[in-house]
């Protein structure tokens, strides 16, 4: 996976103004990518499932208590059906549908 994300990770080029959504952001791996990456772009995560939620709100807490990492960073526990994404300037989807 590392791999993998790292290359995902790289065909972005944000700014400081950039605003960038991981729709269906599980467990929020594309997500601290991004936010390590780029520190002063908003990063922001949507998942509807409640237990990968979970698990990325546990990063956002290790990370930010611990190591003082992703201020940058908001995850929801959200359907993207019913959020505003008119202040998005990128986004990263990857959805799984049964």
């Amino acid at each position: 996976f590392p791999v993998t994300i790292a290359k995902i990770a790289e065909q972005f080029e944000l700014m400081k103004e950039s605003v960038f959504y991981d729709v269906g952001a599980g467990d929020g791996r594309v997500l601290f990518e991004i936010a390590k990456r780029f520190p002063e772009t908003k990063v922001v995560g949507i998942e509807l499932a409640l237990f990968p939620y979970v698990i990325a709100m546990t990063k956002l807490w290790i990370g930010r208590t611990f190591f003082g990492r992703y201020h940058n960073v908001t995850c929801m526990l959200k359907d993207f059906r019913m959020h505003d994404f008119s202040n998005a300037t990128h986004m990263y989807v990857y959805l799984y549908l049964e």
